[in-house]
């Protein structure tokens, strides 16, 4: 099963990795993608979830533009059933 990840940038050149974790704190979660080009307005991600267990998770994402990084969470949860 896909879930589509959508997530916005007000800047070029950046690159974001994406990350699942159980709650909506630490920024210790799982990769998902790692250093996808993000380009300024709505960007977009297939995201393969078969082999993620079952449950509930919050997404977050890691940009980097070479000289500051930010992470951010999604403002809410996706919930994976198989």
């Amino acid at each position: 099963e896909f879930r589509r990840v959508l997530f916005r940038s007000l800047r070029r050149r950046t690159r974001v990795s994406l990350y699942y974790d159980n709650n909506r704190s630490g920024f210790n979660g799982k990769r998902i993608a790692k250093n996808l080009v993000q380009r300024k307005g709505l960007n977009r991600f297939k995201w393969n979830t078969e082999p993620v267990p079952a449950g509930t998770y919050h997404i977050y994402a890691v940009a980097n533009d070479g000289r500051n990084k930010t992470k951010t969470y999604s403002s809410g949860p996706v919930k994976i059933v198989h």
